[in-house]
């Protein structure tokens, strides 16, 4: 009986100890986050390899930067949270020994926000940010801002740059839609700055059908209310659609200026002269075409390097 127990306190004890050994080593994989921006994240260690397989911080830090610009635009109140999460993924080895993504809704939620605003400088969505290769929160282990602490408010206190509408501007940023409307009111919605506004004129727009004499939302999906609108206000907006093509967002890209009659002329010559050179465009880029074609159509016989000779250039032989 004293050798049995013996026996089972032995293996009550190597069994604690590898379990201990075990949990150390796993803790040992984390290390603290370095990258300055991913210091305010809810977390503060990482695990590497990250989520797009870079062994140190550094290689994770050089690609990162590269996203700074972005996130100075203020277009989505995830963005960096979504960067942070992919390059220094929270350490919970305990949990699972890989790093754990982002969920995909956070992937869609910046997606839909910083998207119009890359493709304003023809700058398309990153490859390697694909939303569908993401877990749902459902189906699968991920993290979310709104694991940790409750969502941040949007904020208000931050610079706006009040853009003038001009031909210049319309062309740089190249705007899905263009309205005439009366500010009605401002509310929050899932974290999201969203404005009312009753359309009185629809100018020119894209995949979102605006129509007259009815209220519409205007999406914000960002940390900075740019520009900011005021209630009662008889204002041209000139916008961008959501990377679903399904909601109107304004941000700081966006026009957002007191109406004035003579808009409607101004903007339908700009609207016009940007079609022309698109035409233009494409009209150069087809004869281009089709003078390559008959330039090779004229490109004198094939010629062979002689087997015999690599030095002497004859021509091919006919069949």
């Amino acid at each position: 009986m004293t050798a049995t127990l013996l026996i089972a306190t032995s293996v009550m004890i190597i069994f604690s100890v590898r379990s201990s050994m075990a949990y150390v080593t796993r803790i040992d994989q984390c290390e603290p986050i370095e990258i300055a921006r991913c210091r305010a994240m809810p977390y503060n260690m990482t695990q590497m390899p990250n989520l797009m397989h870079h062994n140190t911080q550094e290689n994770a830090r050089l690609v990162f930067e590269k996203f700074e610009i972005l996130i100075d635009q203020h277009c989505s109140d995830v963005l960096l949270f979504l960067l942070c999460s992919i390059y220094v993924p929270i350490c919970a080895v305990s949990l699972q020994p890989d790093a754990i993504p982002p969920c995909r809704s956070v992937c869609e939620r910046a997606r839909a926000g910083c998207e119009p605003l890359m493709n304003a400088y023809k700058v398309p969505w990153p490859e390697s940010l694909d939303c569908s290769q993401l877990p749902s929160y459902e189906r699968g282990v991920c993290v979310s801002p709104e694991a940790f602490v409750k969502p941040t408010k949007t904020s208000t206190d931050c610079p706006c740059k009040r853009r003038k509408p001009s031909y210049r501007i319309c062309k740089k940023f190249n705007y899905q839609y263009g309205i005439r409307a009366l500010v009605v009111k401002k509310s929050i919605s899932d974290q999201e700055v969203v404005y009312k506004v009753k359309v009185i004129q629809t100018l020119f727009s894209g995949k979102v059908t605006v129509p007259v004499d009815t209220d519409v939302l205007l999406w914000v999906n960002s940390t900075c209310v740019c520009p900011k609108l005021r209630k009662g206000r008889e204002i041209l907006i000139l916008g961008h659609e959501d990377s679903t093509g399904t909601k109107l967002m304004i941000s700081p890209l966006s026009v957002a200026v007191p109406w004035r009659d003579a808009w409607v002329i101004k903007i339908q010559r700009w609207q016009q002269r940007m079609r022309n050179q698109q035409s233009e465009g494409k009209q150069k880029q087809s004869t281009k075409s089709n003078s390559n074609k008959k330039r090779r159509q004229k490109l004198p016989p094939t010629h062979t390097i002689s087997v015999n000779d690599p030095t002497m250039i004859s021509h091919k032989p006919p069949k």
